[in-house]
């Protein structure tokens, strides 16, 4: 079982739940995806973030490590799965909290914050359309194979690292919440697409 992608699970989870009420498997992936993107927008590469991500047979951001984990957490009794959502227990609450002091986890939970925090400013559906015009899952959804996403090999992770370095330079940090690039960047995608 992969440590990020557990602590991950755990944290969106929670903070999931506050805003969404129901939590499925698809929406861990595909808010552990967006914080996996936002860390690059943040300077960081994708492969420091602990797990990678391919294009399942939906055209969604898929992990197999979140799979994993999301097993062993439900077997172990550390989630509860009802009707196909997950609920963090009390014990897992309080397991969160010792490990979201470790410094491990510090730099992440900041990505995975940021990209829960979206929904508190744009509605879930414009999140979830805006990750899928993000340059590397875009060119896979056209791709019928599975494909591994955020591939440092691949031209569509230079595509994206290429819109973070226009959105850096656009904004020149005048902006003192992390998660105003998030927000631009996903309307830019989104109008991006429709344009």
């Amino acid at each position: 079982m992969n440590h990020f992608s557990t602590y991950d699970i755990l944290s969106l989870t929670t903070k999931l739940e506050k805003s969404l009420g129901d939590i499925s498997e698809g929406e861990i992936q595909m808010f552990s995806y967006l914080a996996c993107i936002l860390s690059i927008l943040d300077g960081k590469s994708a492969n420091t973030w602990g797990y990678s991500f391919i294009k399942n047979e939906f055209g969604s951001p898929y992990s197999e490590a979140i799979n994993s984990s999301l097993e062993s957490l439900f077997t172990n009794n550390s989630l509860i799965l009802d009707s196909e959502y997950y609920k963090i227990n009390e014990s897992s609450s309080l397991k969160l909290k010792i490990l979201s002091k470790l410094g491990l986890y510090k730099s992440r939970e900041t990505y995975l914050e940021i990209a829960t925090n979206c929904i508190k400013f744009i509605p879930y559906s414009s999140v979830r359309k805006a990750l899928f015009c993000e340059p590397s899952l875009k060119i896979a959804i056209k791709n019928k194979n599975r494909r591994l996403l955020l591939d440092e090999e691949s031209a569509s992770i230079h595509l994206l690292y290429s819109q973070f370095e226009k959105l850096t330079k656009a904004l020149a940090g005048n902006y003192n919440n992390k998660v105003i690039p998030a927000l631009v960047w996903m309307s830019y995608n989104t109008k991006t697409q429709l344009g």
